[in-house]
């Protein structure tokens, strides 16, 4: 692939983005796709937590919202957990565990606000 053919192909990611930036319904809509898709890769891996939450950034209008929404979307992915572990009826024992638990939050979290930096970049 040549170099211009690749400059091209930046240059019309930076062009749709900027229209979904600007438009109030491209935006909630990328931001519902990059939720749905995002939850599904954090379910798949942890690392996953990155991507989705790169994916909820991107839409964002400035980079403080970016990395805001990378946040939330790493709140959102730690609150499904609980949800999880506390439907199966293990929520006290993981509490329990102590160190571990609170490392598994914590890195949900801190992966999420990584995710969210994404928007200063792109």
């Amino acid at each position: 692939m040549s170099q211009n053919r690749v400059r091209r192909a930046a240059r019309g990611v930076g062009i749709e983005l900027d229209r979904i930036r600007s438009e109030r319904r491209a935006r909630w809509l990328a931001t519902a796709v990059a939720l749905g898709i995002g939850i599904l890769a954090a379910f798949i891996d942890p690392l996953g937590i990155v991507v989705g939450s790169g994916l909820v950034a991107l839409p964002a209008k400035s980079i403080s919202r970016g990395i805001l929404r990378g946040l939330g979307f790493g709140v959102l992915v730690v609150g499904l957990l609980v949800v999880q572990l506390l439907v199966a009826g293990t929520l006290g024992p993981a509490v329990a565990l102590g160190l571990p638990f609170s490392l598994a939050v914590g890195i949900g979290v801190v992966f999420g606000l990584l995710g969210g930096l994404v928007r200063g970049i792109v």
